[in-house]
This record gives structure tokens, sequence and C-alpha cells, in this order.
């Protein structure tokens, strides 16, 4: 079995790859976006183990991201990342995010939930 690949969104390059390397390089594979719009695109051409997304970008929001992959034939697992994860309660009814994470968080923290969820299948 090759590595899971990890689709991280964020419109902030540094953010992406403070993410990549928190994650590891030689763990996973991973593929980037700047918004919404293009990781939409992404998912539809590659096949994506899961999604790491921010809320809050231009061109497509980590929600609006989340609400085009409902119709999707085989959605990746999906962490949104926000610094309002108040906003939302526990993993809210016809939210189908696999989990919601918030910033700033420990970098453990992330390492955690990415294993976690990935060992779901």
């Amino acid at each position: 079995m090759g590595q899971k690949v990890i689709l991280v969104v964020d419109d902030i390059e540094d953010v992406r790859q403070a993410i990549i390397r928190t994650l590891g390089e030689d763990k996973y594979s991973f593929l980037e976006a700047s918004s919404g719009e293009e990781a939409f695109d992404i998912i539809n051409d590659n096949s994506i183990d899961l999604v790491l997304s921010d809320i809050a970008m231009p061109k497509g929001n980590g929600l609006e991201l989340l609400e085009k992959l409902k119709g999707h034939s085989n959605p990746p697992k999906f962490i949104l990342v926000t610094g309002y994860a108040s906003m939302f309660p526990e993993n809210p009814e016809g939210l189908k995010a696999s989990a919601i994470i918030e910033k700033p968080y420990r970098a453990t923290d992330l390492i955690h939930l990415v294993e976690e969820i990935l060992s779901k299948d």
C-alpha cells in the first residue's frame, strides 16, 4: 500500500508548508491548494485520502469546499482548521467533516488527529 495522500488547503503558503513539515514529508504524500476552488479541481483529478482545509479563504472557503464534496462519489476524509472553532458545536449535524481543529494548535495534536482519522477505514 502506498503513502496516504493529504491535500493541504490554505491561502497562505507558509501555513501550508508548516503543516507539511509538521506531518512529515516522508510519511505522507502532499498536494497543495490555495483556495477551495483549486482544491475541488485537485480532488476531482486525484485520489485524496484526507483534506486539511482552512475555513477562512478567498475563492472558495473550507465550508464551501466541504459542501461541494457532499455530491462527490468518493469524498476524502476532511479536517477543518479554524481560528473560530467556538462557532461550531462538536461536529454539528450536516457538517460532514471528520474533525475540526482550532488554531493555534499544538503540532502533536495535529499529528495525532491526522493519524487517528487516517487509521479509520
